[in-house]
């Protein structure tokens, strides 16, 4: 009754411990009530006719009848359980566990009673009296064995609520590590593209560039065991991204940022969650000096509303296509929410939910 199937043993120890805990005050308060009422519904004993001393003796014994039964089955279940072939037919299986546990509590206590019959009882009892009453400890028997398999199903289940919550979280943060690692050779590889074409056009551009850009990614690999960030971390990332930004496409992009009563110290979104909008942007449209990409960074109290012109480039350049899937598979793991993105012939616009601890 005690051990678990496929477990391994500190589980099934664990096990034994709760139900030790648990069933001593159920044992020390059943098995005289059972003890006593397999007595007289058999009967074997009568008020009328036995003395109190005697009373007091038949019923100690059929107290430790009672509890032998109880021991003793409660062992049974538990070596009974240990085999594997129990569970692959559950009609079968409860059967078997239901005649094993009546034939033997049948027997064990016809053994005990007949022993009580020629050596302790004051007046001996009909042969058919013994039996009745090894016939009811084997019922009672049967109830006591249902009792300690739904006890057992019923902290079986919690236990495996328990693990299979742990391996929902651990899968969950090992699809988010993996989703993190994304973000970074995504990111390296359109900073060296930029940084490679401004080495040919302006090295002193280019030193500036890659100075910035170290301070840019320092912050990325600081925040990267970091699940979330202050809006003010991001915004401050913002500011020196988009400083990166305007090294190599000048007047050709705008970005403004606007704070509408929220406290950006005390609200929290994921890391890289508005590069990631600001990056989808610059990928998707075509834009000049003359006619700017102006992304607009609107802070509320719920949403980082990142909107920008739609200006959409006539030829694609190869893409995985991935980014704003991984944004939105990172807000559901981190926050069990997702990104909404609101399309219109003129504008692309995007809400990164924003939440405070």
């Amino acid at each position: 009754m005690y051990f678990i199937m496929n477990e391994n043993l500190s589980d099934q120890l664990a096990t034994r411990t709760i139900y030790f805990k648990k069933e001593w005050i159920l044992r020390l308060l059943a098995t005289p009530l059972f003890g006593i009422a397999i007595a007289h519904m058999a009967p074997l004993v009568s008020f009328r006719h036995d003395t109190a001393l005697s009373l007091l003796i038949d019923y100690t014994w059929f107290t430790i009848v009672s509890h032998c039964l109880w021991v003793g089955n409660t062992s049974l279940l538990a070596r009974l359980r240990l085999n594997n072939e129990w569970n692959k037919n559950p009609v079968i299986k409860t059967f078997s566990i239901l005649s094993i546990h009546f034939l033997c509590s049948y027997f064990l206590s016809f053994l005990m009673f007949f022993v009580w019959n020629n050596l302790i009882a004051a007046t001996a009892m009909p042969l058919k009296n013994l039996l009745i009453a090894s016939f009811i400890a084997g019922i009672i028997s049967i109830l006591v064995t249902f009792l300690y398999e739904i006890l057992l199903l019923t902290t079986e289940r919690r236990r495996d609520m328990v693990k299979t919550e742990k391996l929902s979280h651990a899968i969950n943060h090992a699809e988010l590590d993996t989703l993190k690692s994304q973000i970074d050779p995504h990111f390296i590889f359109n900073s060296l593209n930029t940084l490679s074409a401004l080495i040919n056009d302006d090295k002193d551009k280019a030193l500036l560039f890659n100075e910035n850009l170290a301070r840019v990614y320092r912050y990325i690999l600081t925040n990267r065991a970091n699940d979330l960030v202050t809006v003010k971390e991001e915004v401050d990332f913002i500011n020196s991204y988009f400083f990166l930004l305007k090294i190599r496409f000048e007047d050709s992009i705008t970005i403004s940022i606007n704070v509408n009563n929220l406290d950006v110290k005390r609200n929290y979104l994921p890391t890289i969650a508005i590069q990631t909008a600001i990056e989808n942007a610059i990928k998707h449209n075509q834009f000049s000096s003359v006619l700017p990409l102006e992304i607009v960074i609107d802070l509320t109290a719920d949403y980082a509303i990142v909107s920008n012109n739609k200006q959409p480039i006539k030829y694609k350049t190869p893409s995985s296509g991935s980014g704003l899937i991984n944004l939105d598979n990172r807000y559901r793991l981190i926050l069990n929410k997702s990104i909404h993105i609101d399309e219109t012939t003129a504008a692309f616009t995007i809400y990164l939910p924003i939440v405070k601890k």
